[in-house]
C-alpha cells in the first residue's frame, strides 16, 4: 500500500463547511492520523480537535498536498483556483465551493458519489441536490420550483459580508458589497435572469444529472444560511404527495422547544430535506415548502464521494 493510499485533506478546514466535513469524517471513523487540516497563512496555527483529539491547523502548499489520495476544497475561491489542478493532478480533488463546477474538465458529483471518479470532482450547489432527490420520487417535468439562496451559498465571505452590511444599515455606516455587487442586507433580488445566475447553473447541474428540470426561478434573499424552495407539483394533492416525499424528505418535524421546521433558521444543523408546509391547491395540484441545510447537504454528498474513492460503503 502506498504512503498515500486512504489520506485525506482537508483545505480551508477552519471554514463552516470544512469544520462540518472535518466532523463527519471523524464521526465516519476516518482516523485522524489520515485526515490533515490545511489552511490560508492567516488561519494557520489555529487549534482545533479531530475527533476528541486537539490539532493544529497547517498551512496548505504545493507540495503538501501530494501525499493524499483525497483533497477536499472548503475554502474561498482563491484557495481552489492555487491548489485544485495540481492535487487534482496528484489523485483526486472535490470542490466543495461551487467555484469550479463549470470546468470542463470538472466531474460532477452525483447520487452515488461517482464512484470511479479521478481528477477534479464538484459538489452541485444544495438546490441541485434538492430537486435531484425529489426527482426520485416525483415528476419534477410538469413542477414549477422557486428557490432562495442564503449567504452562505457563497461560503464563509458571503455571510460575512452579509452580517456587515446589517451592521452597516443599522449603524448607518459603510456596505460593503464586493460579493454580491449589490446590498443584499433587508433586501432580495431574482437572479434568474443574469448569464451566470443560480438558475442557469442549477438547471446544468440537473441536466449533467440526468435530472428534468422544474420551470424554475431563483431568487438571492436576506438569509444567511439554508434554502427555501417552494414547488407548485401538478396532478398531486397533498395526500399523494406526502406519500410520495415519504422516503426522501421528513415532514412535520420539530424542534426541541416544539417549534416546526418551517424557516431556514431552523433547519440549520439538520440532515436532509425538510417539508415545512404541504398543502392542496383549491384549482388543483399540490404546493410544498422545503427547507434544507445547504452546508450539511454539500459535506453529506462530499462524505458520500470520499466513501466512493476509498471504497467504503456508503
Amino acid at each position: 500500500m502506498s504512503a498515500r493510499a486512504n489520506r485525506i485533506a482537508i483545505v480551508g478546514a477552519t471554514t463552516v463547511l470544512g469544520t462540518d466535513l472535518k466532523d463527519r469524517l471523524a464521526a465516519a471513523g476516518y482516523a485522524g492520523d489520515a485526515v490533515e487540516l490545511l489552511d490560508l497563512e492567516e488561519h494557520v496555527g489555529l487549534l482545533t480537535e479531530y475527533g476528541d483529539e486537539a490539532r493544529v491547523v497547517l498551512a496548505a502548499a504545493d507540495a503538501s498536498l501530494e501525499g493524499f489520495e483525497v483533497v477536499c476544497f472548503c475554502g474561498g475561491r482563491q484557495t481552489v483556483e492555487r491548489f485544485a489542478a495540481p492535487a487534482a493532478a496528484a489523485g483526486t480533488a472535490i470542490d466543495c465551493t461551487g467555484n469550479l463546477a463549470a470546468e470542463p474538465a470538472t466531474v460532477l458529483v452525483d447520487r452515488d458519489g461517482s464512484p470511479g471518479a479521478t481528477g477534479l470532482l464538484a459538489i452541485p450547489t444544495g438546490a441541485t441536490l434538492m430537486l435531484a432527490q425529489l426527482a426520485d420520487v416525483i415528476d419534477l417535468a410538469g413542477a414549477s420550483c422557486t428557490v432562495t439562496l442564503p449567504a452562505s451559498e457563497f461560503s464563509d465571505t458571503g455571510t460575512e459580508e452579509l452580517a456587515q452590511q446589517a451592521s452597516g444599515l443599522l449603524n448607518l455606516g459603510e456596505m460593503p458589497d464586493e460579493v454580491f455587487g449589490r446590498r443584499l442586507a433587508f433586501d432580495a433580488w431574482p437572479d434568474v435572469t443574469r448569464p451566470d445566475g443560480a438558475a442557469g447553473r442549477i438547471r446544468r447541474e440537473l441536466e449533467q444529472l440526468g435530472v428534468a428540470a422544474p420551470a424554475l426561478h431563483a431568487l438571492r434573499g436576506s438569509i444567511f444560511h439554508g434554502i427555501t424552495a417552494s414547488i407548485y407539483v401538478p396532478e398531486h394533492d397533498a395526500e399523494t404527495l406526502a406519500a410520495a416525499l415519504e422516503p426522501v424528505a421528513t415532514i412535520g418535524a420539530m424542534t426541541d422547544d416544539a417549534a416546526p421546521v418551517d424557516s431556514p433558521a431552523r433547519v440549520a444543523g439538520r440532515d436532509g430535506i425538510h417539508v415545512g408546509e404541504l398543502h392542496t391547491d383549491p384549482r388543483g395540484g399540490a404546493w410544498m415548502w422545503l427547507l434544507l441545510d445547504n452546508h450539511r447537504a454539500t459535506t453529506s454528498a462530499a462524505l458520500k464521494a470520499i466513501d466512493a474513492r476509498m471504497g467504503r460503503p456508503n
